[in-house]
C-alpha cells in the first residue's frame, strides 16, 4: 500500500470510529446522503452538511456505505 493510500485508510478509519453521535443528533436523513452522493442537491444545500460529515461517525459510515452500494450496482456516484 503506497503512503497516500495509507493516509486515506487512516483518514477514514478515523473519520469512522472517532467522531461518536450514538442518538444521530443533527443527522440528515438518508435521503440528503444520497443527494449528496449522486449531487442532485444544490451546492448551498449541500455545504451546511460537509462539515456535519467529517465530523460524525454514523453518517461518516452511512454515507461510505451508500457509495459502496452504488458502485456495487453500477450507479453513478462522485467521480
Amino acid at each position: 500500500m503506497n503512503e497516500d493510500l495509507a493516509f486515506s485508510d487512516l483518514l477514514a478509519r478515523g473519520l469512522s470510529r472517532e467522531f461518536p453521535n450514538p442518538d444521530r443528533v443533527g443527522c440528515p436523513d438518508s435521503a440528503v446522503l444520497r443527494g449528496i452522493l449522486f449531487r442532485t442537491l444544490r451546492l448551498a444545500e449541500v455545504q451546511q452538511w460537509l462539515d456535519h460529515l467529517g465530523s460524525c461517525s454514523p453518517c461518516y459510515r452511512e454515507f461510505t456505505e451508500l457509495h459502496k452500494q452504488a458502485a456495487r450496482s453500477g450507479g453513478h456516484s462522485m467521480p
